[in-house]
């Protein structure tokens, strides 16, 4: 009996040798893992980067040639951005504003938004229009329509989106000069309004550094008497 008990003890005690020689070859064998401090940072970039938008709303074909646009290609025509595939179909489109305009833009789209995009108030019961692009955008009052113009971009950021303000800055967060009307990112639900590409770039790179410019109001000149 005893000779049967120490021989049970032994198998059980080589089983257990065997098992745990086997979980360390298979330890050494895995590949390290990534220190996990690096997880963070790594994440923090990502959702940084998801925060920026660059929305387009342009015509996808040459009003003149048929063509796929280039982004690039542009022209500011009857206060509408138009996009075309080349300088050459630019300038044709030039020669004919409207006619241009109603080729990139031959649908319009009622947008029905209860939120005026310019004021950022609520429309309430005006019946005050304007048509940007191929979009029909409600607006709080008569003087709104003109603003809307100057800036289509940022005026349909905010009118496609409810939860989309547009800070309306007159200068470029990053290079001080006025905005163009073609260029804006949104960031964090905010519509920054930009100068150039390049600066649509560096909102990517730092949306919290061009919010908090962008946010920044000019200081009212002194009325003297």
């Amino acid at each position: 009996m005893k000779l049967q008990l120490l021989a049970l003890f032994a198998s059980v005690t080589l089983l257990g040798a065997v098992a745990v020689a086997s979980t360390i070859n298979d330890q050494e064998k895995a590949p390290p893992r990534p220190a996990d401090s690096a997880k963070p940072a790594d994440a923090g970039k990502e959702k940084e980067k998801e925060k920026v938008t660059v929305p387009f709303f342009g015509n996808e074909k040459c009003p003149v040639s048929g063509e796929n646009v280039k982004k690039d290609k542009y022209a500011i025509l009857d206060h509408q951005i138009v996009y075309f595939c080349c300088d050459k179909c630019i300038a044709k489109g030039r020669a004919d504003e409207k006619g241009t305009v109603a080729k990139a833009y031959p649908k319009e789209t009622e947008l029905k938004n209860a939120k005026c995009p310019v004021m950022n108030e609520d429309n309430g019961d005006s019946k005050d229009t304007v048509t940007i692009m191929g979009r029909k955008i409600r607006v709080c009052c008569d003087d709104c329509p003109s603003q809307a113009k100057a800036a289509p971009l940022a005026t349909l950021a905010a009118a496609l989106d409810p939860k989309v303000v547009d800070l309306q800055n007159e200068k470029c967060p990053f290079s001080d000069k006025p905005v163009s009307p073609a260029h804006i990112a949104v960031a964090e639900g905010k519509v920054i309004r930009l100068c150039c590409e390049k600066c649509v770039d560096a909102v990517k790179k730092d949306p919290a550094k061009a919010i908090e410019i962008a946010s920044k109001k000019p200081a009212k000149k002194e009325k003297h008497h």
